[in-house]
Formats: structure tokens, C-alpha cells, sequence
């Protein structure tokens, strides 16, 4: 028997987009209120997105309750088939798809409540990969499944190098990568956390009850008392001054 051929490890650069402005590389930090995450030439399938976004509890219950007493109906309109158009899109004339797009919760008629739980699960999956030696600092997505590059990377990828896509052999990878499991601390976010530790996130140098100098081997010390001194015979010369000047005053 030969041996088996090596097994091919499908990823895609991940970026961040702010408010809808120009997406950059996403390096694993925390999305804030209005980010997306998404990718450029790649298909994620709605299989994907069916098996990383739980369903609510309500509309659960709701498919359930149709598929088992209502059977003409749920035939008629399959209610338990999710579809994901929503998460896709077109940037800088390219389509792409979402990886982090959370609607506003206020918006009661969206038919997936729990996208942003997408971004979690995909990390906790191990779907969220960086890379080891830190010469890239992005964040990459791991295709699989029925997920795949999309129409222009197949089209163009004999004559073009696409560096947001990557196709490794399974040992380069595991040498190369690591699944990422967590966000990225910002410095925001390490002086809150000093913050409710009781901690400072500014350094402070420790108070010292020893006397000037002593760290110095006494001679700072010396030179503080040298100068006292000196202040003790500016002050008394002074004071002769005054009193030899009175003396005069009074001999008048």
C-alpha cells in the first residue's frame, strides 16, 4: 500500500471593519459595538453558519412544535432550513462573507438572535488559528466542511498570488500554527482589569523610609549635611548683620 497523500489545511486571513469604514487585518482583539469580521475570497456555507449560531429557545420551540403536529404545514414551508444572505456582502468590489456581524438586539424581527455567539464558537471550535513565530500577527479562519474559496480565487489563483489565502500540507501547519482561544488583551483592557484588582497600571517607585543616601554608601548623605551647614552660617551671618547694624543705630 502506498502512502496516503497529504492532507491539504484550507485558511483566509481575517479582517476587522469599523463602523462600515476600510477593513485591516484583524489581530484578535475584542470587536466593539459596530465591528464586522469577515473574509475575502471565500464561500462559508450556510452549514457553517447553522452549526456555530444556536437557535434561540423561542423559535426552537417553535420549529418543533410545527414539525411535529403540523405536518402539511412544515412541509409546505420548511421552517427548520436556515438561510445566511445576510452575511454576505461586497467590499471594495469583492465579495465577502461574515464571520462577526452582531445586529442590533432592539431589532426584534431578525430571524438569528444569537450571531454573536458565531465568533466564540468558531474560537472555541478551533477555527481561529495565528501564527506561532509572531511574523504574522493576524488572525487566519480555517475552512471546512462545504466551505470554500470563492469563484475569482479559483479563476485567478494559476496567475495570481493571493496572500489572504492559504492552502498548507497538515505538518506545516501544525509546526506553523496554533488555534487561537481567546481575545487579545488591549491596553484598555489591562487597566480595567488592574483597576478592579486594586492595582495600579502606572508604576510607582516604592517609598523608602531609609535616609537620603544610604543606598549610595553615605555619599549623598554627606553632601545633604554639608549643606545644612552651610545654610546655618548663611543664617547667623545674616543675624550678626542685623545686630551690628542696630548697634551703630543705637550709638547715633
Amino acid at each position: 500500500m502506498g502512502d496516503n497523500p497529504p492532507t491539504s489545511v484550507r485558511l483566509a486571513r481575517i479582517f476587522i471593519s469599523h463602523d462600515g469604514n476600510i477593513g485591516c487585518e484583524w489581530m484578535g482583539e475584542k470587536p466593539n459595538t459596530g465591528d464586522t469580521l469577515f473574509l475575502y475570497y471565500v464561500e462559508v456555507s450556510d452549514e457553517t453558519y447553522r452549526s456555530y449560531i444556536p437557535l434561540d429557545t423561542f423559535t426552537e420551540k417553535r420549529i418543533k412544535r410545527i414539525e411535529k403536529f403540523e405536518t402539511n404545514y412544515s412541509a409546505q414551508y420548511p421552517t427548520g432550513i436556515r438561510t445566511f444572505e445576510h452575511m454576505k456582502s461586497t467590499n471594495d468590489n469583492i465579495k465577502c462573507y461574515y464571520i462577526h456581524k452582531v445586529e442590533d438586539e432592539r431589532q426584534s424581527h431578525l430571524k438569528e438572535k444569537r450571531q454573536a455567539d458565531l465568533l466564540p464558537n468558531l474560537m472555541a471550535s478551533g477555527r481561529i488559528f495565528e501564527n506561532k513565530n509572531k511574523n504574522d500577527l493576524s488572525r487566519w479562519y480555517m475552512l471546512n466542511g462545504p466551505d470554500d474559496y470563492s469563484d475569482e480565487y479559483h479563476r485567478f489563483k494559476k496567475d495570481y498570488d493571493f496572500f489572504d489565502v492559504r492552502v498548507i500540507d497538515d505538518e506545516e501547519f501544525k509546526k506553523e500554527y496554533k488555534a487561537t482561544t481567546g481575545y487579545v488583551p488591549t491596553k484598555l483592557d489591562t487597566h480595567l482589569l488592574m483597576r478592579e484588582t486594586g492595582l495600579s497600571s502606572r508604576s510607582r517607585r516604592p517609598r523608602s523610609r531609609s535616609p537620603p543616601g544610604k543606598m549610595d554608601g553615605g555619599k549623598t548623605r554627606r553632601k545633604f549635611k554639608v549643606k545644612k551647614r552651610r545654610n546655618r552660617r548663611i543664617r547667623n551671618t545674616m543675624k550678626r548683620r542685623k545686630t551690628a547694624l542696630k548697634r551703630k543705630k543705637g550709638r547715633k
